[in-house]
């Protein structure tokens, strides 16, 4: 089952899954099965409270292993993009060449590079890499750390 959103109790419109919430705002959701050929008639009211989101909502992991094996394929922060809709991230190498720009509407760094430089192959090397997440929020300082990608 999925989870379907409207903007009202009754009729309405749906809401995309990447539409940021809007603090005391009410949702409603619906039931559907895979398909979406069958949707509950009932729709439950949900009032977003965002007050409670701090820096414990979202883990950002120490490594990750871009091997192609389904498990740890990505560095992904989950929840962050739901925090912070206006974040952005930098991954720099060793030698302090960014090799990675992104932010909600790009995809998660795969240990490929995805910045034009001096690197003829996108595929970066195993070692640790550090990163700066800009929360593009006056009440949020960046922060700053780093990621052991093995391969």
């Amino acid at each position: 089952y999925s989870i379907i959103w409207y903007d009202s109790l009754t009729d309405g419109n749906t809401i995309n899954q990447n539409t940021s919430l809007i603090e005391g705002e009410t949702y409603y959701a619906s039931f559907s099965n895979q398909s979406n050929l069958c949707v509950s008639a009932d729709r439950l009211p949900i009032t977003a409270n965002l007050t409670n989101c701090d820096d414990e909502d979202f883990v950002i992991p120490e490594a990750f292993s871009p091997n192609g094996d389904g498990q740890n394929d990505t560095f992904s922060i989950s929840n962050i993009g739901v925090l912070y809709p206006n974040y952005s991230i930098e991954i720099y190498n060793r030698y302090g060449n960014v090799v990675h720009k992104g932010n909600i509407n790009t995809s998660d760094f795969d240990g490929k590079s995805n910045q034009n430089s001096f690197i003829t192959n996108d595929v970066l090397p195993v070692g640790v890499y550090y990163y700066i997440i800009e929360f593009n929020n006056n009440a949020k300082k960046p922060i700053q750390g780093y990621l052991y990608l093995s391969r």
